[in-house]
Parts: C-alpha cells; structure tokens; sequence
C-alpha cells in the first residue's frame, strides 16, 4: 500500500508541475527536478522527429546535436514503436556515473498526436518495481500532452510573430524614407522572426545584385544563383532546404533578394510561405522608399526629426565655408548621435527610437542660435554647423547639448510599452573647427566625425574636439 501511495504522489506531483508549465524550454527544468526528488526515476528525455531531416531533436534544446550512435540506437527504437507500445533496454550506454547499477532500465515510449508519430520519451530507472510501468505510461501520457499543448502554443506565437513582422515591416514607411536606413530594419525584423538562419538582403541594380545588408557575405556561390531568380520563379531553395533565395518583386520587376542561409539547419514548409509573404511586403515597402527618396530628393527638410536633410547640409556647409574664407571668420562643427540607438530600437521597438529622435532634434534646436544650423545626418546621427563661433565656444555648446540631453527624460509613452513612459539616453559629440588654409568643406565635417568616434571608443556620453 505505501509503494502505491508513493506512485500516486509522484503523479501527482508531476501532474501538478508539468501542467503549470508554460514555456517549452522550461520543461526540461520541470522534469530534471522531479527527477531530482525521487528514488525511483532517475532520468526522464523528451525527443521530438524532425521531418526534415529524419532525426530525433531534444525538445527543449533542439539546437544541441545528439552523437551519432545514439542518435542511431534511438531512432531505431522510434521507428519499432507503435501506438501505445513500448521497449526496455537494459544498461543502455554503460557510464562511469556511480548511481549507475545493474538494476539499471530504460523505458522507451512513442509519443503519437492525432495517429502521427512525432517523439519519443526516454525514462530510466534505478529500480524495477511493481507498478512502475503503469506509472510510467501515466507519466508520458500527462508530458506528451503538456509537450504537444506548448508546441501548439509555440506555432500560435509563431503565426503572431509572422503578422507583426509582417505590420511593423509595412509600416516602416510611415516614419523612415531613406532606402539605406530602411533595409537594416527590415532586415533586423525578418533576422528576428527567422532565428535559425542567417539573413541577408541583397539589392538589384545594372551591374547586378549588391549586397544590402548585413556588411558580409561568403557564400560567392549562392550569389551567383540569385541571377536565376524571374518573376515565374520568384524563389528556390538549395544545399536540400537549408538555404532559401527569395526575390523582392514589385510592379513586375525583381529589385532585389532575401537570402535566408544555414549550413545545419533546413526550412520548414511554413517558414517557406512565411518568408515568400514576407519578402512580398519587404519589396512593397522598399519600394515605397525609393519613391520617397526621390521626392524628398529635392526638399529641404528631414521628414521625421524636422531639422536639415542631408542634402540641405551639404548646401549650407558650402555657404558658410565660402563666408568664413572670405570674412575670415571663426567656424566650428559638432557632430554627434545617440549612444547605444540600436539598443533602444531592440528593446523597446521602433516607433519608440523614433520618439528619442524628434524629441533629440527639438532638444537641439532649444540650444542653438537663430542662425546656426542643424541637420539630420543619418540614422542617429546629427551635425551642427557653428558660424562666427571659436572652438572654445563649440565645445561649450556641445558640452551643455550634452549635459541636456542626460538629464531629460524622453517621452515613449506613444510607443505604448506597458509600465514605461520614459527613457534616459545620452549622446557622443565631436567637435572641429574650419581651418581655411587646410580644410574644404568635406575634411571640415570629417575632422568631426573622427572626433565622435574617438568619444565613442572613449567611453561615450562625452564630447572631444579633433586634434
């Protein structure tokens, strides 16, 4: 009757954790510490078959190998189970483990969901005793479910992951124009969604495809391949499903292509539909861009922030060169941009860095004279142009933007993240003043920019002027 008792307890206590776990790689925790806590049953494996590859995967670590002679020895026990069967194997893999006796079993048991195959449970124990079998299938019976529920539950946040990537990939447009700066967040997005692959953007043009994004890419063979991408074949795969080349077709033409890379790893039928429905929105969105590019080629201002384009800047950096060679005036630079932006795009999303950058453009703007100019260089990064103003003086602006900047709170709440209204940022600077006897308006600015990096690799939060 106490040995009864004892398996009705142990159960209970695995129905009890198991049940309440809502995480798939918390499970195999769950399983290690009931184990832990009992004299029966030393070691319980959950494996789950890969399709694809034929091969049995842990199902919370599916990303760690298993060695090839075990792999082998399992999968045959996987392919000899049937429903509601199970096979023991008596000092299975010998080991130096000092709790290792010769009373020692291993239970093997399929797991089925709707009449398929998909796993295998691996219990082993240190002592057969009498209703240990019957445990045992109880036991698998209540991981299988819980492992089957949480897969469910995985592929639901999937298909979730699928339609916001899809979202926030279409709704970039609404506040980045700039195709350089767009690419990186599409990328960044679909890299997210994607997790066992590597991805990588490539854009189209006369002398062929250029790679976008990231910065390197090694695989020259499947570059050469992306040639074959035609509108009737928008997208193949190679290396057996491990690499997938996707086009960026819009309007009948093919600007580009994702490339989704792995050496280990193969896509699965609805990762294949899922990047196809992707790059689709990838090349709508990029070609957006180009549009905006075009138009606000011609204008003046920076459509998020406000300040100066880039192409403003260039203007009046020419302007007040030429005025400070021929007045023989003082002229200074700052350039700067925000520390760690990256950072606050991956952790609170991007509609939140957009906030820091406009709230970064008015807090500039507050600290500057009427005719002094600033622009949006890039991404985060913005320059300041300081006419009639000695080196001295500019690194005093810089010091008190700076200083600014630190000590506001910026206002996210329009990103709506649950319990966070604001963040603390601050930002480099580097400051440089024009040289009429040795600089022309590039070097000028150029002198600036290596003096933020020096500030950056200094430890950031800090201006430095150029030496």
């Amino acid at each position: 009757m106490e040995e009864q008792d004892f398996f009705i307890n142990l159960i209970s206590d695995f129905t009890e954790q198991i049940v309440s776990c809502s995480d798939i790689y918390n499970l195999d925790g769950i399983i290690k510490n009931i184990c832990k806590n009992n004299n029966i049953i030393s070691e319980i494996t959950l494996y789950i078959h890969d399709e694809n590859l034929q091969k049995l995967k842990h199902f919370s670590t599916p990303w760690k190998s298993i060695p090839q002679d075990e792999q082998k020895f399992l999968y045959q026990k996987f392919c000899l189970l049937e429903q509601d069967t199970f096979a023991t194997e008596d000092n299975y893999f010998k080991t130096d483990d000092k709790d290792f006796n010769e009373n020692n079993k291993y239970f093997f048991f399929d797991i089925f969901n709707n009449y398929q195959k998909v796993g295998l449970i691996k219990f082993q124990i240190k002592y057969h005793v009498n209703f240990i079998l019957r445990t045992l299938i109880t036991i698998k019976n209540i991981i299988a479910l819980c492992a089957t529920n949480l897969t469910i539950s995985s592929q639901m946040e999937g298909n979730l992951q699928f339609y916001n990537t899809m979202k926030n990939i279409a709704k970039i447009i609404e506040s980045q124009y700039e195709p350089n700066y767009v690419i990186p967040l599409m990328g960044e997005m679909i890299d997210r969604f994607c997790e066992q692959h590597l991805i990588y953007i490539f854009i189209k043009n006369a002398q062929g495809y250029k790679l976008a994004w990231p910065k390197a890419f090694k695989q020259q063979n499947i570059i050469e391949t992306l040639n074959d991408l035609t509108i009737d074949n928008s997208y193949f795969l190679m290396n057996d499903m491990q690499t997938g080349i996707f086009g960026l077709v819009c309007e009948n033409t093919i600007i580009g292509a994702i490339v989704a890379y792995s050496n280990i790893d193969k896509l699965t039928n609805t990762q294949v539909d899922y990047l196809v429905q992707l790059s689709k929105q990838a090349a709508t969105t990029l070609q957006r861009a180009y549009v905006y590019a075009e138009i606000l080629e011609h204008a003046t201002l920076d459509a998020l922030t406000g300040l100066n384009n880039r192409r403003q800047f260039e203007t009046r950096l020419s302007q007040e060169v030429a005025t400070a060679k021929r007045q023989n005036t003082d002229l200074c630079c700052i350039m700067t941009d925000v520390d760690h932006f990256k950072s606050v795009n991956d952790t609170y999303g991007h509609l939140a860095g957009d906030c820091v950058l406009k709230q970064v453009a008015q807090l500039i703007k507050n600290e500057l004279r009427e005719y002094d100019t600033a622009c949006r260089y890039g991404g985060e990064e913005f320059i300041i142009i300081l006419p009639f103003t000695a080196m001295k003086e500019a690194m005093f602006v810089a010091q008190r933007l700076r200083k600014t900047i630190e000590e506001t709170k910026i206002d996210i709440s329009e990103a709506k993240i649950e319990n966070i209204k604001s963040i603390n940022i601050t930002i480099s600077a580097g400051v440089s003043c024009f040289d009429s006897e040795k600089d022309n308006p590039q070097t000028f600015y150029q002198k600036a920019d290596a003096a933020l990096y020096d500030a950056k690799n200094a430890g950031r939060n800090r201006v430095i002027a150029f030496s």
